[in-house]
């Protein structure tokens, strides 16, 4: 089993026990200890930073593993303005890593009713990155939004969904996870500036490099679930297989 550095309470694999049990860690976006951030100024060790937005979530946390020793480290990240309007934005995050070369391997995000939003497929998103001793980089500020497609159900599905919900229509349309890095550094080269001013000289804005293009995407979706000739819905069922059958190219 790979080993995975405690940066959060949160494991890798989110369950909602586990979110629910998660009760001491600090209202606080990660941040490294004095030791991690010496380990940085000598170059025996990388700092990254990462900010994100869009989503409806309070909390979110994202691991990276290590491609090649398959250590994992966690970086939680705090979020602001989900309960006045839907839109959150988060605080920035920095988390030490040793010289290699990573992946994002999970993320999720929980609204203020502690709920789990696991991102499954995060990891098919992005490139692999490569950090040197003595980086100091920004991976991106990771916009996070869905695509919405609406479609029927079959009459049998529909017909057991309102079977256990009292007669009411469960035919809600399907998520789908988008993601895109985007270039806006300045919210994490203030907060490193103010916490550790000696490594400021050393940072370097180069975001996430898409695997999926989330343009590309959403009219993936958008015409997976386009009316037909006849203006009817396609089958939920049918339209979901066209978009899961373009996802598992980037597997």
């Amino acid at each position: 089993m790979p080993h995975i550095k405690s940066y959060l309470c949160l494991p890798a694999v989110l369950t909602l026990s586990a979110i629910a049990g998660c009760s001491t860690t600090p209202p606080v976006s990660s941040t490294p200890d004095t030791m991690s951030i010496s380990g940085v100024e000598s170059g025996e060790r990388a700092l990254v930073l990462m900010t994100n937005s869009g989503q409806r979530c309070e909390i979110s946390s994202y691991t990276f593993q290590n491609v090649a020793t398959e250590e994992m480290v966690g970086m939680r990240i705090i979020q602001n303005g989900a309960r006045r309007s839907g839109f959150s934005i988060g605080q920035p995050a920095m988390v030490a890593l040793d010289p290699g070369t990573y992946k994002i391997v999970s993320g999720n995000c929980m609204n203020r009713q502690y709920q789990p939003l696991t991102y499954r497929g995060i990891e098919n998103w992005f490139e692999p990155f490569e950090v040197k001793g003595g980086d100091v980089r920004f991976l991106g500020n990771l916009q996070v939004s869905a695509a919405k497609g609406a479609g029927r159900q079959g009459l049998a599905n529909a017909a057991i969904g309102r079977l256990f919900n009292l007669g009411l229509s469960t035919n809600t349309p399907n998520d789908y996870l988008v993601l895109k890095a985007v270039d806006a550094p300045t919210g994490a080269k203030s907060t490193l500036r103010a916490r550790h001013p000696d490594l400021v000289d050393d940072f370097e804005s180069a975001p996430l490099e898409s695997r999926i293009d989330a343009k590309a995407f959403k009219k993936v979706v958008s015409d997976a679930y386009s009316l037909d000739d006849d203006g009817k819905e396609p089958l939920k069922s049918d339209a979901h297989k066209i978009v899961r059958a373009y996802l598992a190219t980037f597997e």
